[in-house]
């Protein structure tokens, strides 16, 4: 139930920007109001700033300026409160694009919001990649150590198997040379058998 609740809010948002694509403005609206209804009550920030930014982005066309303005300062808030980069990056990109012409030391100040944030996105980014290389580097290093002691292992085998082969061919050369040997003198027995035999009846 409450992972239902953490989620209900971009189910209901996703909602409205299906509403939005079917040309459905005031479904739309009834969606994202109630996804911000369920933010609030469950304190999600994420959700609540993405609402607000839609929320925003639908007022900005047709109006009220105010509904607006005060949508993309909320979604602004959220997007701070909860660290979220890209939210505050979107939201003070379309606070500064507002106040623009009306309003122009508001508009810096929301201009610089959004550099800053556009800087730690990127930073973090960057650190993101820089942490995926390190780890491809230590996993590539990790299959190549793992590798070597297999190859290892497969030439100690080897070896091993190439001992017992040696050992086994040697003792079937000794096995076959005793063999002959005792055949040798299994004959020369029989032969000084008939000799001696000959010279006792001579």
């Amino acid at each position: 139930v409450n992972h239902f609740k953490n989620i209900q809010g971009n189910i209901l948002y996703d909602m409205g920007d299906v509403a939005i694509r079917h040309h459905q403005p005031a479904r739309a609206l009834h969606y994202y109001q109630r996804a911000i209804a369920v933010c609030r009550a469950t304190n999600s920030l994420v959700p609540a700033a993405e609402t607000y930014l839609r929320l925003a982005r639908f007022y900005q066309p047709q109006g009220p300026l105010d509904s607006c303005l005060m949508a993309a300062q909320r979604a602004l808030s959220s997007s701070q409160k909860s660290l979220y980069l890209a939210g505050t990056l979107a939201a003070s990109q379309l606070l500064a694009g507002l106040y623009e012409g009306k309003d122009d030391r508001q508009a810096l100040r929301y201009y610089k919001v959004a550099a800053a944030a556009k800087d730690s996105l990127f930073s973090q980014q960057k650190t993101k990649q820089l942490l995926m290389l390190s780890f491809e580097e230590q996993q590539r290093q990790q299959e190549l150590v793992t590798a070597r002691a297999d190859f290892r292992n497969r030439m100690g085998l080897y070896g091993l198997l190439a001992v017992v082969g040696l050992v086994l061919t040697v003792a079937v050369l000794l096995w076959r040379t005793t063999r002959r040997q005792q055949r040798s003198n299994q004959l020369l027995s029989q032969q000084k058998q008939a000799l001696d035999y000959q010279s006792t009846t001579a």
